[in-house]
């Protein structure tokens, strides 16, 4: 029979009750996780499950929102935060953000309505990298009152189209980039100035930048689009913010076709035989 929950703290925001819990850790070598529980009158309740929690934002007026931003920490390290948007009107209701390993979250009021998010996004941690050299792309996202939700701040993020100096002054020292011969793949300093290109609304430079600047001990051109363009469509943010359509990526960046497992492992054997 499992413990019950430790209450380790009751507070109030406004006229939503917010109580802490505690579950005693399975072993000694788990963490304690935590649980958060939002009720208010008339509501279902809100629970928060995680290891750590902070809250980054509140106003208690509850014809505003949102009324909080809580973000819940995982275990282990490099890994992982997610954003819970509670509103209080006309019922508790929640958004949840995956914000990976994204620390700080910069947080800006604006003249009305909820304040603005940005953070990075690390899609691309440990993509051909170790974390460290990770490229993470800046993302900005804002409160829209019709949905009641954050979405893609598009006009935050957008940027001039770049000039082909400054495309010539990215390609010149990616073009001088030491490589090991022995694993064909370009420098991490690609893709970080590629997806620093589409984030920022001109996905077309990102492919220019790549033809201009590939060198031919990076291997398959074309397989390392393929590669990178399946990996930024796998983005939870990527999907859920609907990044390709609104930054106007998806013609230089299509999503993948997916082909079902059962279809995939057909083909291969079809192709398999082939060459017997």
């Amino acid at each position: 029979m499992e413990a019950e929950p430790k209450k380790l703290i009751t507070s109030t925001v406004g006229d939503t009750s917010i109580q802490v819990s505690e579950l005693e850790p399975k072993s000694k070598s788990d963490d304690d996780e935590k649980i958060v529980t939002l009720t208010r009158e008339g509501s279902q309740p809100i629970t928060l499950t995680n290891f750590e929690f902070d809250v980054l934002y509140t106003d208690p007026d509850p014809t505003h929102a949102p009324n909080m931003i809580v973000r819940g920490r995982s275990d282990g390290a490099n890994c992982c935060s997610t954003l819970h948007i509670i509103s209080f009107s006309p019922s508790l209701h929640k958004q949840d953000i995956e914000a990976l390993n994204a620390d700080p979250i910069n947080i800006q009021a604006v003249a009305s309505g909820g304040p603005t998010l940005a953070f990075l996004d690390y899609s691309f941690a440990f993509w051909h990298s170790s974390f460290v050299y990770s490229p993470a792309p800046p993302i900005s996202l804002s409160w829209n009152v019709i949905q009641g939700r954050y979405v893609l701040n598009v006009d935050g993020m957008r940027k001039p189209a770049l000039s082909n100096a400054e495309l010539e002054e990215d390609a010149n020292p990616l073009m001088k980039e030491e490589v090991d011969t022995t694993y064909p793949w370009p420098p991490t300093q690609l893709w970080a100035d590629m997806l620093k290109y589409i984030y920022s609304g001109n996905s077309a430079s990102a492919r220019t930048l790549t033809n201009t600047a590939w060198q031919p001990k990076w291997g398959d051109k074309e397989l390392f689009f393929t590669c990178f363009n399946q990996e930024l469509h796998t983005d939870w943010l990527w999907g859920r913010m609907d990044i390709g359509n609104l930054m106007e990526v998806d013609d230089d960046f299509p999503e993948p076709i997916r082909v079902p497992a059962a279809r995939g492992r057909l083909a291969m054997g079809r192709n398999s035989m082939s060459h017997i």
